[in-house]
């Protein structure tokens, strides 16, 4: 499994956290780098904060496989040391849930 590291600033005042990378992120190593983080940077554009000024993570920090099968709960519980240390260290303002498992994690 390849972990896909997070992006942005730490600590940062704002924190997006998505549910888990696709075919296009695992294969460039980078958060939101396929057609999602195209609507991801237009909707930041449209509200006028840059993407460098966000920290971007996912609940599940490892492409699930071929055909971007959600990860399972358990799949996301035996990663939830890392997403509560990125929280912990990030220290965010604002935290926006990107997808339902992300929103569920919360």
């Amino acid at each position: 499994m390849k972990f896909i590291s997070p992006t942005g600033p730490q600590p940062a005042q704002g924190m997006l956290v998505g549910e888990a990378p696709g075919e296009t992120e695992h294969r460039l190593g980078r958060n939101f780098a396929g057609p999602s983080g195209k609507i991801l940077d237009a909707l930041l554009w449209t509200n006028s904060v840059p993407r460098d000024r966000v920290r971007v993570v996912n609940v599940y920090p490892f492409w699930p496989g071929w055909g971007n099968p959600t990860p399972t709960w358990d799949m996301v519980e035996e990663q939830q040391h890392y997403l509560s240390a990125e929280i912990m260290k990030t220290a965010p303002s604002v935290i926006g849930a990107v997808g339902l498992l992300s929103a569920q994690w919360f």
